[in-house]
């Protein structure tokens, strides 16, 4: 009868769905996707240990509450990449759970579904926030180089630049608006709301900075990278 018995869960064993196995940082688990067989007549003890683990990487995970720190991000990464499909076979396997006679594992199973809820919840915010800060990462680059670019314009500007001279530099910002430099040292800003401005130059030849820059060629204008 023992032996009959072994077979039978060796049997069960090689019949069951294949299993996943995700590994990227802190990040890793073994599960599998049981939505194909009759999960109700599995052997209960393999889908404990299942349970558990994944519970385990996912209440790890929520229990950050979405806070990370910018040196964190790589850990943050590795986790979109490793939890997305534990998430989903979690759920899947959780809901066809709920649904077996007697209830096994209830407490297992409910908190893994509220783990998954709070799990999906922060792979999106997760994604938001990665997103956020490559742009700034990006953004902070760009204005680094933006300066080099800037003072080696204005060093082609002539020595003996007037009133109204022209633009050697131009560049918009997704605060401040557009801004066209000029070689006299004027500079001329349109906000984001709100007409022209101009800071310095000649008060006279206001009208004349005006037209350079709204004639300026929207191509030479610098701008921000984006995502």
């Amino acid at each position: 009868m023992r032996r009959f018995l072994l077979c039978g869960l060796c049997a069960c064993a090689s019949a069951g769905p294949p299993q996943v196995t995700v590994a990227a940082g802190p990040w890793r688990a073994t599960y599998r996707d049981w939505s194909g067989v009759d999960v109700c007549e599995t052997e209960p003890s393999w889908l404990r240990e299942e349970l558990d683990e994944a519970n385990d990487v996912l209440e790890r995970f929520t229990s950050r509450g979405g806070a990370w720190r910018d040196d964190e991000l790589p850990v943050l990464e590795d986790a979109m990449r490793a939890l997305p499909g534990l998430v989903e076979a979690h759920a899947k396997n959780l809901e066809a759970l709920r649904r077996c006679p007697g209830a096994p594992h209830a407490a297992a199973v409910e908190r893994g579904l509220e783990l998954v809820a709070a799990a999906g919840a922060g792979l999106d915010g997760a994604a938001r926030l990665i997103r956020f800060s490559r742009q700034r990462r990006d953004i902070e680059a760009w204005r680094r180089s933006l300066e080099a670019e800037r003072e080696a314009a204005r060093e082609r500007c002539a020595a003996d630049a007037g009133a109204g001279a022209g633009i050697y530099f131009a560049f918009g910002d997704e605060l401040a608006g557009t801004t066209w430099l000029f070689c006299d040292g004027a500079a001329v800003n349109a906000p984001m709301t709100g007409g022209l401005r101009l800071d310095g130059g000649d008060e006279e030849a206001k009208a004349r900075y005006f037209e350079l820059s709204r004639v300026h060629p929207p191509g030479l204008i610098k701008h921000p990278p984006t995502r």
